[in-house]
Formats: structure tokens, C-alpha cells, sequence
């Protein structure tokens, strides 16, 4: 009989006569079959009595070596139904790790090692994860299967993303465009944080092109990311890839094909159970309301709970900017200097830079809203955030300090002083680019010229 049961009801038989190792096996088989079908709420729900029967069983080696395999099929899945930054994710792969030591081979080791640091990333242990990411950079990857080394770049690009260091992300995006092996890598979004390594890297890169002001480059990028995911046919990558399509879409300031994108991500995530990736978009869902009130009102109300919390984690000084955005949308100033200066506390506890210029900026806004007596205030986080946006090479971000900080210099003479803001912020972009952001710019500088 047992020859035509499926893996989880003889899992349950012999969870039922005790026989722990028999269960764990069956229980594992249909984990991993849900993981492949695409159905990661199943597959965890399989993978959870896995571990279960395994760690009943007489604690010998092969009890350890079983216990790590379910544990590095497990985590990645726990990462995709809850969030990337999931507590349990983390525990599962730092118990891999040690497990890995005494029991599994170098690809374990590496494997659990991967993982315990991609979720420290996304939790927002920025400056930790520097150290990481040093740490996988410096492996000896001699002896390791060739299909492993793209994940340190796929670890390193995550990492360069979020703390704002456009040029490396897209170092490392590029090594995982150039490295990509659709058959080599073929089980890496069952593996690896649960999605598709070049599925992420066209996302990480189009974003960091994005910033530094290469907007057509970016869109193709991002929806060649689309593309490749819906090939590949597995869920969680093409919700990921759709969410990358769009924010790189709301960066460039398309907010009705934000809107359109954002939707499609919704929809998307609903009917495939991608709870990660629908928290996230639900950040662009709100920053792209039409109803400004109505935006203003969400943000407000979740950012005071996480001010209470003081939270942390992936997304959080983003969040915070754009709810300060809303805020200052419908005229609430004191609710986005609040926004802005529990976004700036965050991304300065945490590492996680990538909107710290635009924090910078609002923080500019609200000040200029106090009227002509906080003017010079405004005028010197205008400049602080051009500069990050500098560092940075996010050059699209700076030209919003840039702008500002040109028309309040005109408006107190410096005509010379804001000419040369405008010209040094817009030599990045091509004379062709007709875009509004550029073009506003542009129309100051002929206007001070």
C-alpha cells in the first residue's frame, strides 16, 4: 500500500507508529516536491514535520546529516512565506551551521554559512553584514561546486543595495548576469533566500541604475528580470521580479504605471501565498496612492507603531521616507519631521542607507515649510543630502536636493553659486534625456542663466 500513498499520508502513518526516522523521509520527499510545484505554504507545512520526526529520533550522525538537509530546505521556504528577515529563518540556518561543522560537507557548510548571513543582511544588521560579505568575498572557494560561488555575489549585491553603494551593487549584479547558468543554477531559487539569483541581480542592478540616472537602462533591465522569471515558472521569483519592476517604475516617477506595476504585484502574491514580497509592496502600494489623505492617514498610523516598537528591519528608513512624503503631501509638517527623524535614527543604527539622502532631503522640506527663519537650515540638508546622493552615485536622487538647494540660494542672490549646483548635478544625464525630474532642473538653470 504504501507504494501508492503520497509522501505525507505515510508520513503520517508512521508518525502515528512512532517510527521517527520512517516519517521524517516521506514528510521530506513531499516538502520538497511542494517547494518545486511552487506551493511554499504547503511546503513548509511538510518541512516543519519533517524536523519534527527527525529531531525525535536517537541522536546519532545520521540523525544530524537528516536534520540538515530538511534545515537547508526549511529556511529559504520560511523566508518566502513570512518575510526575508524571519526570525525563524535565521534559527534554522544558524543550527545548519553548526550542524554543517560536524556533519555535512563543504557545499553544507557554505550553504548554511550563505544563509545564516543573508538573513542577517535582510534584518537589517547592515554593519555586521559588511563583515559578512568581507568574510564570503575572502573564501577560498577552491573544492566548492561550481554552481556555489555566484551567491557571494548575490549576497554582496543585497548588501551594496541597501547601504547605498550604487557602483558595487552593480558590480556584483553584473558578475551574477555574467555567471548565470539557467541549468548550472537551476535549483538556487529553491536553495538560496528562495528566489532566483538573476532574477534578483536584474532587480538589484535596474534599481541602482535607477538612482545613478540611467532610467531606460533600468526599465529594460527590470523587465528582462520579469521575463526570466516567468520562464523559470516559479512563484516567489516572479513575485520578486515584479516587485523590483515595480519600484524601479515609482523611482523614475511613472506613479501611474507604479500604481498599474503595484497591482500586478498584489494580485500576484495573493494568488500565490508570497507574503514576503506583498509587506514590501505594500510600502509602493501606499507611496502611490492617488488619495494623499488616505496615504498620509496609513502611514502615520503604522509609523507610530513602529516608533513605539522602535523597529528595525529591512525597508524601514524607506517606509519611514516615504511617509513623510505623504505627510508632507497634505501639509502635516510636524508628522514628517517626525517621519524623517525616526528614518534617519534607524538608517543610523542600522547601516541600511539607501533613502538616507532622501531622508536628508524631506528633512530640507519641512524645514523650508517653517518659513524664511529656517531657510539656511533647510539650505544645509539640501547640501548634506546631495552630497550622500554624491557618494553614493545616486545621481537621479540628488538632482531633488539640487533643485532646492538652487532656488533657495537665488532666492538669497547666490545666482553664481546656484548655477553651478544645477550644472555639476545635471552633467551625469545626456542632453537627450527628456525626463520631468531633468527637465524641471534644466527650466531653473536657464531661468539662473
Amino acid at each position: 500500500p504504501s507504494a501508492t500513498m503520497s509522501p505525507e499520508t505515510l508520513g503520517r502513518h508512521f508518525t502515528a507508529a512512532e517510527q521517527w526516522q520512517s516519517a521524517a523521509q516521506p514528510f521530506h520527499a513531499a516538502g520538497r516536491r511542494a517547494i518545486v510545484a511552487g506551493g511554499s505554504v504547503e511546503a513548509r507545512s511538510h518541512l516543519e514535520a519533517a524536523l519534527d520526526s527527525a529531531v525525535r529520533c536517537e541522536h546519532d550522525d545520521q540523525r544530524d546529516s537528516i536534520e540538515l538537509q530538511i534545515l537547508l530546505d526549511l529556511a529559504p521556504v520560511v523566508m518566502t512565506v513570512d518575510t526575508y528577515a524571519a526570525a525563524a529563518a535565521k534559527q534554522h540556518y544558524e543550527r545548519a551551521s553548526a550542524l554543517a561543522d560536524q556533519v555535512g560537507d563543504q557545499d553544507q557548510q557554505f550553504t548554511a554559512r550563505w544563509g545564516s548571513y543573508y538573513v542577517g543582511e535582510i534584518q537589517a544588521e547592515w554593519k555586521r553584514a559588511a563583515d559578512n560579505v568581507d568574510d564570503l568575498l575572502q573564501l577560498d572557494v577552491t573544492g566548492l561546486r561550481r554552481d556555489l560561488p555566484i551567491q557571494i555575489h548575490h549576497a554582496a549585491a543585497t548588501w551594496a543595495g541597501s547601504v547605498g553603494d550604487i557602483e558595487t551593487c552593480l558590480h556584483h549584479g553584473r558578475a551574477i548576469l555574467a555567471m548565470y547558468d539557467r541549468e548550472l543554477h537551476a535549483d538556487h531559487r529553491f536553495r538560496f533566500g528562495g528566489h532566483d539569483p538573476c532574477v534578483c541581480a536584474h532587480g538589484q542592478a535596474a534599481l541602482g541604475l535607477a538612482g545613478a540616472g540611467s532610467p531606460d537602462e533600468a526599465l529594460d533591465l527590470a523587465r528582462r528580470g520579469v521575463d526570466l522569471a516567468h520562464e523559470l515558472e516559479h512563484p516567489p521569483t516572479t513575485a520578486l521580479g515584479l516587485w523590483f519592476l515595480a519600484w524601479t517604475v515609482y523611482e523614475l516617477d511613472e506613479i501611474d504605471e507604479a500604481r498599474s506595476a503595484v497591482a500586478d504585484v498584489m494580485l500576484f502574491c495573493e494568488q500565490h501565498g508570497a507574503r514576503a514580497i506583498a509587506r514590501s509592496a505594500e510600502i509602493l502600494r501606499l507611496a502611490a496612492l492617488a488619495d494623499r489623505e488616505e496615504a498620509f492617514r496609513e502611514f502615520h498610523s503604522r509609523l507610530e507603531r513602529m516608533r513605539q516598537r522602535d523597529q528595525r528591519g529591512f525597508l524601514v528608513p524607506t517606509f519611514a521616507a516615504c511617509a513623510a512624503q505623504a505627510a508632507l503631501d497634505v501639509g502635516r509638517i510636524d508628522e514628517a519631521a517626525i517621519a524623517v527623524a525616526f528614518g534617519q535614527h534607524v538608517a543610523d543604527e542600522s547601516g541600511e542607507h539607501f533613502s538616507l539622502g532622501h531622508l536628508h532631503h524631506l528633512r530640507g522640506r519641512t524645514l523650508e515649510a517653517g518659513g524664511p527663519r529656517d531657510a539656511e537650515l533647510a539650505l544645509v540638508e539640501h547640501r548634506a543630502a546631495l552630497e550622500i546622493c554624491r557618494e553614493q552615485g545616486r545621481h537621479w536622487t540628488g538632482l531633488l536636493p539640487a533643485t532646492d538647494s538652487a532656488r533657495l540660494l537665488a532666492e538669497r542672490g547666490d545666482r553664481s553659486h546656484a548655477v553651478d549646483t544645477l550644472t555639476a548635478a545635471l552633467a551625469p544625464f545626456p542632453d537627450d534625456l527628456q525626463r520631468p525630474r531633468v527637465e524641471r532642473a534644466r527650466g531653473l538653470l536657464t531661468e539662473l542663466s
